[in-house]
């Protein structure tokens, strides 16, 4: 796969998301949502949305700084090539952020199909937590199910505006994380040095799956 080496899991961004309920975003889901979850989910984040474009932290006035506003561009430009070939993963595409933890999601060789990053850096003594997982896009949602630091976690992600919502079930109870800022994918990786062998695991995990960081006529 061309333009394919490395990923970088401890890139430095800058984070001007907050989770809607961050503690969903860094613990195992033991199983995904039903069907009526979802549907309450999203009434949920979308009633919220316009709190979030109201707030400091959460709203849109990132883009009001040059640098930011360019790497935004550099993302919707890459959303706007894949939509092209691939218009039920472009939606997702990106790093997505909300404090420590980030979503990368990437597009793959195989239609319909997306590469997901998560990673949660190490802080305050505390491992970090990276893993990886395929994802399908069905009706506009995408869906998960990952090897995460204690078990199999399940996802579904929607897309509502410029925000990422992720939800998952913690003790029986559904949650939403919104995830705001949005980076352009990176063709490096920095294996941690807390777990190099789970760095090298993903990274042959990314390579099988044919994910890239490309745009569809530089594969």
């Amino acid at each position: 796969m061309k333009g394919i080496s490395l990923f970088n899991f401890t890139i430095n961004l800058i984070i001007l998301g907050a989770c809607s309920l961050p503690v969903f975003a860094q613990m195992q889901s033991e199983r995904y949502p039903t069907d009526a979850e979802i549907k309450r989910l999203i009434v949920e984040f979308r009633r919220d949305i316009p709190r979030f474009r109201a707030s400091s932290d959460l709203g849109g006035d990132y883009l009001k700084h040059p640098r930011l506003k360019q790497l935004f561009e550099q993302v919707k430009l890459f959303e706007r090539a894949w939509s092209q070939v691939d218009p039920a993963i472009a939606p997702f595409l990106g790093t997505w952020n909300a404090g420590a933890p980030d979503w990368s999601i990437y597009p793959s060789t195989t239609r319909g199909r997306v590469c997901v990053i998560f990673n949660q850096p190490s802080r305050g003594g505390a491992p970090s937590n990276s893993y990886f997982s395929l994802g399908s896009i069905s009706n506009g949602i995408l869906r998960i199910k990952g090897e995460s630091f204690n078990g199999e976690s399940y996802r579904i992600f929607i897309r509502e505006g410029d925000y990422l919502g992720v939800m998952s079930v913690i003790n029986n109870l559904p949650g939403i994380s919104a995830y705001v800022w949005r980076s352009p994918l990176t063709n490096f990786i920095q294996p941690s040095t807390t777990d190099p062998q789970n760095s090298s695991r993903i990274l042959q995990q990314f390579k099988a799956a044919g994910c890239t960081a490309s745009l569809p006529n530089q594969r």
